[in-house]
């Protein structure tokens, strides 16, 4: 993934977890594994990883919640559009070890599973 830019890197990250929230919701919603007397719909997801995985990587599981995984790629989206605008105006301020695109950019490459 070394030839790819930040902002398609940035994208395919967004695109993925996206991807995998919306998946999740819908399991949510027709999964009957989710549903629970313990908690109302909003809480299904927290409560059914809590349960199943448990202790720390519970907690970390349900606080990563599908609604986490839209607003991360909706600002992993976002970073990409302010790249790109960016670069056309200062293309040096837009590198991948640009300071202020280096935490983006680490996220990202985790998502991918990359580490360009």
């Amino acid at each position: 993934m070394n030839d790819v830019t930040p902002a398609a890197l940035l994208r395919a990250a967004a695109e993925k977890v996206r991807g995998l929230a919306a998946d999740a919701d819908r399991e949510v919603d027709t999964n009957p594994y989710w549903r629970s007397e313990l908690t109302e719909r909003p809480g299904w997801y927290a409560n059914g990883v809590r349960n199943g995985l448990g202790g720390s990587s519970g907690e970390l599981a349900a606080a990563m919640h599908p609604g986490v995984g839209a607003a991360l790629a909706a600002w992993l989206e976002h970073t990409a559009g302010l790249v790109e605008s960016v670069a056309r105006q200062r293309p040096d301020a837009a590198t991948p070890d640009a300071e202020w695109l280096a935490p983006a950019l680490a996220v990202a490459r985790q998502i991918a599973g990359s580490e360009s």
